[in-house]
């Protein structure tokens, strides 16, 4: 059964990593911008988000406890891929998106990762997304609550794209560590996920 499961997270080949739109919640069609007004920060982030071509090569420098620590840079590099590993403490649905064009069901998955089970606090937590075009084209489509059932309370490895969400400065604990409301460790994510493996 596990291995059924595992399996479920396998890379498949696809044509179309560089793919510019997707049909979300059956009828939007969404481009690499999304719904992001041209010269707004999100019209310049979002292709990144939802870049679809999947890396070949890794940058070993960073790591969970790195990410987790690194404060906010608007220039992060854009062409870097890493591994990062670590403790699954949560798996929820994100909100709507510009990135997404606002779509109701087809969101990103938030996957939280500490370096342990016992740092349970937000302030560890760093975020990765599976976002709704590697759903579809790596993860055959498997739901929020799908991956939750795998992942929660496991320890797993990620691939994916580095990326600064600046959006999430004010909540950072990096950044803002007298923040009145801390969500996450820093600003850091891996997203998309291109990989996942349950170790």
């Amino acid at each position: 059964m596990i291995k059924l499961l595992i399996a479920l997270l396998s890379l498949i080949t696809f044509a179309g990593y560089g793919q510019e739109h997707i049909t979300l919640d059956n009828n939007i069609d969404c481009g690499l911008e999304g719904t992001a007004r041209p010269g707004s920060v999100e019209y310049e982030i979002n292709p990144y988000k939802n870049r679809s071509d999947m890396p070949v090569s890794f940058d070993n420098s960073y790591n969970l406890s790195v990410l987790a620590t690194k404060k906010a840079a608007k220039n992060f590099p854009k062409k870097t891929a890493v591994k990062i590993t670590g403790y699954c403490i949560n798996v929820k649905q994100g909100g709507p998106e510009s990135c997404n064009c606002k779509a109701k069901q087809d969101k990103d998955t938030h996957i939280e990762l500490v370096v342990s089970s016992a740092a349970t606090d937000k302030k560890f937590r760093v975020v990765v997304e599976v976002t709704p075009r590697m759903r579809k084209h790596v993860f055959n489509g498997a739901t929020t609550a799908e991956l939750k059932k795998i992942l929660m309370k496991h320890t797993i490895t990620v691939e994916g794209w580095l990326f600064c969400d600046l959006v999430h400065k004010p909540v950072s604990y990096a950044d803002s560590p007298d923040g009145a409301k801390v969500e996450r460790a820093s600003c850091w994510e891996v997203h998309p996920v291109t990989h996942i493996a349950v170790n």
